[in-house]
């Protein structure tokens, strides 16, 4: 079984004027729902993001991946959520200093469900002046990759795999997922305009294969599960003499 997509919400903009906060309440998950992934797109200086929750306040998403652009100015930040609770709840996001902002959630189901690290095995950020932005992840097949980018000068106008949004009403900010390969690269186009963006990946994995025995039922007090095997010997002159083992 792969990791699919179980519901994705729209993104949530913000212009600088804005309040410390985001809100999106778009996106309704599922009983099936196992992992629930937040990006988060900053731009207008530095600033430290104080939370990410799910379900108004109830659930507090942990930090997977974060970078701000060479300037300073932008920064996209990628937050998980295992066993998310389930209907149509409050994705809220909260930093230090006025920032416009963008905020999308998608959750996925078949992901790992024990730990943070077997689910998001692998996570990349880049920043960088070069037009036509790009970031590569490494992940696998069944798994899901995932990434977002975000810039202030120059508008995004494409970008490749399968587009999750694209902003560029305050932030210019842009979203991908992919099915997973050995690695994911994603690519942006915004006319060729060398910008300053920050960029953040991060691999959604299924869970580890269970290793299975042919006697893993059986205990070593109980006979229950056991193999038996029937062998068979035989003396010089005798008939065959059969025993277990």
């Amino acid at each position: 079984m792969a990791v699919t997509v179980d519901a994705t919400g729209t993104v949530a903009t913000l212009g600088s004027s804005g309040p410390v906060t985001i809100k999106s309440t778009t996106l309704t998950t599922h009983t099936s729902a196992t992992v629930l992934v937040a990006l988060l797109g900053l731009a207008g200086g530095s600033s430290t993001i104080t939370s990410v929750t799910w379900d108004t306040s109830t659930q507090t998403m942990t930090q997977l991946a974060t970078i701000n652009s060479t300037s300073g100015g932008n920064s996209m930040s990628i937050y998980g959520l295992l066993n998310p609770h389930i209907g149509n709840l409050v994705l809220n996001a909260t930093w230090t200093g006025t920032k416009s902002s963008d905020l999308i959630g998608i959750s996925f189901f078949g992901s790992a469900t024990d730990t943070i690290a077997n689910c998001f095995p692998n996570t990349a950020t880049k920043s960088s002046n070069a037009a036509n932005a790009s970031i590569t992840v490494t992940s696998k097949t069944s798994d899901i990759a995932l990434a977002g980018f975000c810039q202030g000068s120059f508008n995004f106008v494409s970008i490749t795999n399968t587009q999750i949004w694209l902003d560029n009403s305050h932030n210019a900010s842009v979203g991908a997922r992919s099915t997973g390969a050995a690695t994911v690269t994603f690519t942006c186009s915004d006319g060729g305009n060398s910008t300053p963006y920050a960029a953040a990946a991060v691999d959604i994995s299924m869970p580890a294969a269970t290793a299975t025995s042919e006697d893993q039922y059986h205990q070593p007090w109980s006979s229950v599960g056991q193999k038996k095997y029937m062998i068979g010997t035989r003396e010089a002159g005798d008939s065959i003499r059969l025993g277990t083992g």
